[in-house]
């Protein structure tokens, strides 16, 4: 079994971290158009080397779930991408029916 928490900008996923019965801590970054997505909000409402980005940040509760802490994090952070409609690359997941884009043939 492994506690996992994840720390967030508002609702956008940008690291995973957990611990496993075994002492060991894994901390994962999310892939990079994650943050990529926070850079871009965050110079739209010109929160850019302020506080007020900063107070953004915030963990999550602690969940539990089984597996290593590194089988944790890798299952949190695929579960997170699909949320968010992307693979860790980056992609679009294509859904039944959905044309496919350029970035997806990529």
């Amino acid at each position: 079994m492994a506690t996992y928490k994840v720390l967030a900008w508002r609702e956008i996923p940008t690291q995973i971290q957990a611990t496993d019965d075994t002492g060991a801590v894994v901390k994962r970054p999310m892939p990079k158009w994650f943050m990529q997505e926070v850079s871009r909000i965050t110079m739209r409402e010109g929160l850019a080397g302020t506080d007020a980005y900063l107070d953004e940040f915030a963990w999550s509760a602690t969940a539990e779930r089984a597996g290593t802490a590194a089988e944790v994090t890798e299952a949190v952070n695929a579960e997170l991408c699909a949320r968010f409609g992307r693979t860790a690359e980056g992609r679009r997941i294509a859904t039944p029916g959905s044309p496919a884009t350029a970035d997806e043939e990529a």
